[in-house]
């Protein structure tokens, strides 16, 4: 807790120096911090080493949140513990994490056969991934026979096993009780195992790889200038993708260094990729390596502006092979003015990560990567050396902006500040979002909720509370694959304006940039010229497609004030890189709703939509894209106003109030769920009476909001 401990006490209300009062209450809250005494745990996951011996394992881990080879699991209090069973020593808990002694198998190709005994007092379903050659994903369930009354047994044959340490805190398998990779389950003994015994036994297959050659890469951008890029290398002979060498450009996952990861499909969706192997690594633009002789299939992107790169390349044992590799753009964005930015990125940072970082993000061409310091009540995770302008880095046109994920808790919600310039905590207010944002705003911040449309952490509580103060100024509409609009359309139906961000939320979801903000800026990108445009609403939010969209030549963020009866002209288009993903349609939004539709014409980009309309009342218009499987985009909106009433829509707002009424309800009657934190470890104890502490000022606050609704459906009565 020593250093969690620390945190606490460096980041201060606007950064004063803290009075006696505050002293007390920090000191005061970290006496109610999580104990320690049976998990000492460390990092955002909650990682704790558990103490068992076990022949050819090196070390075995626990975790509060642990996932690893495509299986996730929602530990709560389901940290391992050691017992004694029917005279076994056993060890229960939701979720363990196993590293295969290297002197046993490190980097190879075996068929593993393990045997694992349980207790029958508790689950004897759980599921297991593991490190396998040529494939990212392995989870699978599984369930033990019973041998007695007591004990049951597994066995379980692992083919072509690889054990490189590319899991979990460089571990090699996983074992997952059944039903802790649900989200939000308050977990008891079903969803635990208690392991008795792990027996691993390999046969003695050799890999038959040829003697080594050598390859010399490098990456060209369109103007001949070395460029970071993503890569895969897999074998034609068995899939296989070498590990990345030292050259490969180190990034953090969860804290730990990388140099390697996978493209995630098992959400149900995935990333389009030309290999089955979806391992993947990154250069800086220039990558040595040794490789076992014999064919490969390289890949080289560059983020969605870019074409996907294949070719078969021959390593010749005793040589080497110099390649280069020079990237064609698709789409000249920049050119046009739009520079994209992922808005939810969490990597620690001081100042020495900054060459790494940068290499990394710019690896996607992302132009401006927003890495969040992530809080809860307890503690801060990723932290970041400094904000405002001494926090950013800036090279050949990439740049890297600190904001934060917090406040954040499961009872209303989590936010992203960006742009902010000094970091505001107060446990004292910690449920009180609104005393936040106010201190972010009046730094020159944006503020806005993550996650919409999802309700993981109750954000719709949140928002109900905080939008009608204007406090927020974006939601995060696109991510984890889908598009979420419900809550953004109810609150630009009662008149905000708001605007829509993508955020890839690495490590926790998706690679930085797979869903990415793209902004117009007027001059010269700097991050304060991002943070401006979108501010203003010059943006869209994609995973791959562009678009265009104006309204008598205004763009996306304008506002046109007309008179009841004008005809507006709105023109549109999207278009895709054809390596992702054909276009399905393009579509016009009204308050909502589809007013039209065109479809794209097979194998033709771009899709143009023209429309004529004449105006009755105020409304807000916007347009989004679909691929066929893939593809998602939406632009900000353009507003049009014909009154003093701007864009609500009178016939739909006072369901939307109602709707919000509901919400802040919940939040007044709501009893606190810690079980839906995620660092549920960090927060259990004592969360209680911070909640307890403030909510008599929460419900102030949530009759101030209320009163603005009614104000707001008697100005709409009245007019």
């Amino acid at each position: 807790m020593a250093r969690n401990q620390v945190m606490l006490l460096r980041f201060t209300r606007s950064g004063v120096p803290m009075t006696k009062f505050a002293i007390f209450f920090v000191l005061s809250l970290l006496a109610w911090a999580p104990s320690t005494q049976a998990h000492e745990t460390i990092g955002p996951k909650g990682n704790t080493d558990i103490k068992w011996d076990i022949s050819n394992i090196s070390r075995v881990i626990g975790a509060g949140y642990g996932e690893s080879f495509g299986l996730d699991a929602y530990v709560r209090q389901g940290l391992p513990e050691k017992v004694i069973l029917d005279g076994r020593t056993c060890y229960r808990g939701s979720y363990f994490a196993f590293d295969v002694h290297d002197r046993f198998a490190f980097n190879a190709n075996n068929t593993v056969k393990l045997t694992v005994l349980l207790h029958t007092n508790h689950d004897t379903r759980f599921s297991l991934a593991y490190d396998k050659n040529g494939q990212a994903e392995t989870g699978r369930l599984f369930s033990a026979d019973l041998l007695s009354s007591n004990f049951a047994s597994a066995d379980i044959t692992l083919e072509n096993a690889r054990f490189a340490n590319r899991g979990h805190a460089g571990t090699d398998f996983i074992i997952v009780a059944q039903g802790a990779d649900s989200w939000n389950v308050q977990l008891d003994k079903t969803h635990q195992v208690a392991l008795c015994d792990v027996a691993i036994s390999k046969d003695g297959k050799i890999p038959g790889y040829g003697k080594d050659g050598r390859l010399s890469l490098t990456i060209r951008d369109e103007t001949g200038k070395v460029s970071p890029a993503r890569l895969g290398l897999y074998s034609t002979y068995n899939g296989r993708m070498p590990l990345p060498s030292k050259d490969a450009v180190t990034f953090q996952y969860y804290g730990e260094r990388k140099r390697e990861h996978f493209l995630r499909e098992s959400w149900g969706y995935k990333e389009p990729w030309p290999n089955d192997n979806r391992y993947i690594f990154y250069t800086d633009g220039n990558y040595k390596t040794e490789l076992p002789s014999g064919e490969y299939q390289l890949v080289v992107s560059h983020g969605p502006e870019y074409h996907v790169i294949t070719d078969t390349i021959e390593i010749t044992a005793g040589e080497t092979l110099k390649k280069t590799v020079d990237l064609r753009r698709w789409k000249d964005l920049p050119g046009d003015g739009w520079y994209s930015g992922d808005g939810h990125i969490h990597l620690e940072r001081d100042k020495r990560d900054n060459k790494s970082v940068a290499a990394f993000l710019a690896a996607e061409d992302i132009r401006l990567s927003n890495i969040l310091q992530m809080g809860n009540p307890s503690a801060i995770h990723y932290p970041q050396y400094a904000f405002g302008k001494p926090g950013q880095y800036m090279k050949n046109g990439f740049a890297l902006a600190p904001g934060v994920e917090d406040p954040r808790t499961a009872q209303r919600g989590h936010t992203i500040a960006l742009n902010i310039q000094s970091v505001v905590r107060d446990p004292a207010k910690y449920f009180l979002y609104h005393h936040v944002f106010e201190d972010y705003l009046s730094q020159g911040a944006l503020t806005g909720y993550a996650h919409v449309g999802f309700d993981w952490f109750a954000e719709r509580r949140g928002l109900a509370l905080d939008l009608p103060f204007g406090l927020i100024k974006f939601l995060e509409v696109l991510q984890y694959g889908t598009l979420s609009t419900d809550p953004w359309y109810d609150f630009l139906n009662l008149g905000y304006e708001i605007s829509p961000l993508a955020g890839s939320d690495f490590p926790y979801i998706d690679q930085p940039g797979t869903v990415r903000s793209y902004v117009k800026i007027d001059g010269e990108f700097t991050p304060q010229a991002w943070f401006d445009g979108l501010a203003a609403g010059k943006t869209f939010v994609t995973n791959g497609p562009v678009l265009t969209f104006s309204i008598n030549g205004q763009t996306m963020g304008s506002t046109l004030n007309v008179t009841p009866g004008d005809k507006i002209e709105i023109n549109a288009s999207a278009d895709v890189n054809p390596d992702l993903d054909p276009l399905d349609r393009l579509e016009l939004v009204s308050q909502g709703k589809v007013i039209a539709s065109v479809s794209a014409k097979e194998g033709g980009t771009p899709i143009s939509l023209s429309q004529k309309l004449t105006v009755t009342d105020g409304q807000w218009l916007a347009v989004r894209a679909y691929g066929k499987s893939y593809g998602l985009a939406h632009s900000a909106p353009i507003y049009v106003h014909v009154d003093d009433l701007g864009h609500i829509d009178a016939r739909a707002a006072a369901a939307i109030v109602d709707k919000q009424l509901e919400h802040l309800d919940d939040l007044a009657a709501a009893d606190l769920e810690p079980i839906g934190e995620l660092e549920y470890w960090e927060v259990i104890e004592g969360f209680n009476r911070l909640w307890q502490s403030q909510k008599s000022q929460l419900a102030d606050r949530i009759e101030e909001a209320r009163t603005r609704y009614e104000d707001l459906l008697l100005e709409i009565a009245d007019h």
